[in-house]
């Protein structure tokens, strides 16, 4: 059975096309008609497509925080309600806000994401110095 964590995506840029692992995709903002796909080493792609039609090609530990912005659930690393509204923040200290209406999905989806799944090999794991994975 082939690991989903080890996948790649095909994004459409100006000069063609990049695969990029999805491990490598941190969170996904909308900013019409372009969507910013931020990656965990600080780069990122803007590139003219739609967040829904992107977000078919994502598997489960992506998910849709509202209707503009979509996190990789693996780099969660707090999550707190503030005055009834639900915050999440990702590894590199980025917040962001769920819905009401999909903070129940939040907590189904992330429960079934490992928490750096991926990295169960350290010595090979290009994120081995920012990871903080149990194995190590």
């Amino acid at each position: 059975m082939e690991n989903i964590y080890n996948k790649k995506v095909e994004i459409q840029i100006p000069k063609g096309s990049k695969f990029v692992h999805l491990m490598d995709i941190l969170y996904i903002v909308s900013d019409k008609p372009y969507i910013k796909i931020a990656f965990i080493n600080g780069t990122y792609f803007l590139i003219k497509d739609s967040l829904t039609r992107f977000c078919q090609k994502l598997p489960f530990f992506f998910f849709r925080c509202n209707k503009s912005e979509v996190v990789n659930l693996s780099y969660v690393i707090e999550h707190k309600f503030i005055d009834s509204i639900l915050q999440v923040r990702l590894q590199p200290n980025m917040e962001f806000t769920i819905s009401r209406r999909k903070q129940l999905d939040f907590f189904t989806n992330l429960n079934k994401t490992p928490l750096y799944a991926f990295c169960q090999q350290c010595s090979s794991c290009h994120l081995r110095d920012i990871c903080l994975n149990k194995y190590r």
